[in-house]
């Protein structure tokens, strides 16, 4: 019997081996021989966190173009990101609608170009409308509070960056989404991310079997709780709204605007965005900052440039937009740039559908239906793209050298689809990178290796899972 099994197991691979490779519409993509055959190398690569390492390499043996699963394809090209990101034609794949399933409807799992684009249009208009108390929000709830923990140290001390970031960037955005404190930094827990990683859990479950939270099983108990928890906060925030002593969150302008142009959100549909504020804005935003530090500790030349750059400037912030902030700190922008270019927070990406007239990258034909996912590691990474890619050089974004670079930069996406967050995220790098440089100095290890190794779950991380680095206040 058990002859019999393994004989057809290896008919089996035998024949989808040579199906693949010699049938398959897309057997004229290159790229390894065992990722064409079946899904599991790919899901593999994923699960432990170095999809985006094997993937760069395999666009550096193989081309731009790239076979990365039975009916999946990775592009890097310029002509790649043009053709795909910038084309609404090319929709996301049904791992969005799996997502929407699982958090609801939202500005990311939306799939309808015209319902998104209302969605986005509510979205934006909101973060516009409230854009004079950004800075505000992010310096009182922020950058005040982990100004004073650091300053209570004596001496030099060590902060890990990757915690302290989201404890952070959780305290900025629940104040900005909620119009509530949760402390953070000072408490150092994330009750509100641990409230929203329970919620999702909730989701997904009660999409898959509704009927099992009927059942007196604790754990599930605890996700059911997390999921009315996380409603009472919005709730709170919602009724908040009435009183007009108090400042207005982003969750209460989302209803507001919702209202105006006839589209009013759910509350259902209020808890989804937030969760998208909280998943989408904690990680990636806390995992850009963490690794701008990153670099700051890994060169030393560049941390002194930039050092001097903020502290030879005494500059009120508080009224000054991302635009305003790239002209006054022009260096500081170059390594923002640089940073995101190599270590982009969401290093993959969702993957669109080859719209109905196919697509001709790079010489090689996609018929419809294939799956192509523009990457953000490898395409940042690409030497097709950028000269000497894995070098850390913020003044390749000069004026005179940068020319042409801005096409292939991805780390927000492109088109209609990308990061609504990006005003903010940038705001945050720059205030966040101003008001440490401009009191603490960064001990910078000047005998270590160079290295940048890191894994992807969600969002780009060390390792070893933290950054420890060494700072000092100023004048102590």
């Amino acid at each position: 019997m058990l002859l019999y099994l393994s004989l057809l197991l290896i008919i089996y691979i035998t024949y989808i081996y040579i199906y693949q490779t010699y049938f398959s519409p897309l057997k004229d993509v290159p790229g390894p021989w065992y990722l064409r055959i079946h899904w599991i190398p790919e899901r593999l690569m994923r699960q432990t966190g170095n999809f985006h390492r094997y993937i760069t390499e395999y666009h550096r043996q193989y081309g731009p173009v790239v076979r990365t699963a039975p009916s999946l394809v990775s592009a890097t090209s310029q002509e790649a990101v043009k053709s795909v990101l910038s084309n609404k034609k090319y929709i996301k794949s049904d791992f969005v609608q799996k997502l929407r399933d699982m958090i609801g409807s939202n500005i990311l799992t939306i799939q309808p170009s015209d319902e998104h684009l209302a969605r986005k249009k509510m979205v934006l208009k909101s973060i516009k409308s409230m854009e004079t108390e950004l800075n505000q929000v992010i310096g009182n709830f922020g950058l005040d509070r982990m100004s004073e923990k650091w300053r209570n140290k004596e001496g030099s001390f060590k902060v890990n960056l990757i915690n302290e970031f989201n404890f952070l960037v959780t305290d900025i955005i629940g104040a900005l989404a909620f119009n509530q404190s949760f402390d953070c930094i000072n408490s150092e827990k994330n009750e509100l991310m641990s409230l929203t990683t329970k919620t999702i859990w909730y989701f997904a479950i009660r999409n898959i079997t509704p009927w099992i939270f009927k059942l007196p099983i604790g754990p599930l108990k605890t996700l059911e709780l997390a999921h009315i928890q996380l409603k009472e906060i919005a709730k709170k925030s919602l009724e908040a709204s009435h009183n007009p002593s108090n400042n207005i969150s982003l969750i209460q302008q989302y209803k507001q605007t919702s209202q105006q142009i006839g589209d009013e959100l759910t509350e259902e549909d209020l808890i989804s965005e937030s969760l998208i504020l909280l998943i989408g804005g904690v990680d990636s935003t806390a995992s850009g900052l963490s690794w701008l530090f990153y670099y700051l500790d890994q060169y030393p030349k560049v941390y002194l440039k930039l050092a001097y750059e903020i502290r030879s400037k005494k500059i009120d912030l508080k009224g000054l937009n991302v635009n305003e902030m790239k002209k006054e700190y022009p260096y500081l922008n170059k390594v923002i740039m640089e940073s995101l270019r190599l270590s982009p927070p969401f290093a993959t990406s969702f993957p669109r559908l080859v719209p109905e007239s196919g697509l001709m990258i790079d010489g090689v034909y996609l018929p419809p239906k294939t799956q192509i996912a523009i990457n953000p590691y490898p395409t940042m990474r690409s030497p097709q793209n950028f000269s000497n890619p894995d070098e850390f050089k913020p003044d390749r974004w000069s004026e005179a050298s940068g020319t042409g670079l801005s096409e292939p930069f991805i780390g927000f996406s492109k088109g209609t689809r990308m990061c609504v967050g990006k005003d903010f995220a940038l705001r945050v790098l720059f205030l966040v990178t101003i008001e440490i440089l401009s009191k603490f100095d960064l001990h910078c290890d000047y005998e270590q290796e160079k290295r940048d190794e890191s894994v992807c779950q969600v969002t780009l991380l060390p390792t070893s899972g933290k950054f420890e680095l060494e700072f000092q206040a100023i004048n102590a």
